[in-house]
């Protein structure tokens, strides 16, 4: 197996220890916040490989069927790994685990639906919700998808 295999695997192995370990109750508040960001990265960072890994994979019900999701569902990854696939700034940011699946998918869309969008939409993704972004596009008139699929 490759390094990178070994090496998801591994964070896979740390995160099953790190939710079987996990007490809440236990946490501060501030420290509740500290570890729910450090769990989101990891989700952000998940999600990337998933959606990379779904482009590459040509057949949506082999990735519904690994994703344990809707036959819809594996299309629709593999569909934002090739908007991600067309917007190499965005994807990048998005291997970072910088921003979340949702907000790459709707950045890159909005990159190819209008060229050199991207990069002041990773600016708003920096410091607004997902909502303010999703809603950016829309007063731009150039928002490419209103069902977020």
């Amino acid at each position: 197996m490759t390094m990178e295999f070994n090496a998801v695997q591994d964070a896979v192995k740390s995160l099953e220890k790190a939710n079987a370990n996990l007490g809440p109750e236990l946490l501060s508040a501030d420290d509740a916040r500290e570890l729910l960001a450090v769990y989101a990265r990891a989700v952000k960072l998940a999600s990337y490989g998933q959606t990379a890994l779904a482009r590459k994979i040509d057949n949506a019900v082999e990735v519904a069927r690994t994703l344990r999701c809707l036959h819809g569902q594996g299309q629709g990854d593999r569909g934002r790994g090739q908007a991600l696939g067309d917007a190499p700034e965005v994807s990048d940011v998005f291997k970072g685990g910088d921003i979340s699946l949702d907000q790459a998918t709707e950045i890159a869309r909005a990159e190819q639906a209008q060229p050199g969008s991207a990069t002041e939409l990773l600016e708003v993704a920096e410091r607004e919700s997902f909502q303010v972004l999703r809603e950016r596009p829309a007063r731009s008139c150039w928002r490419p998808n209103s069902s977020g699929a």
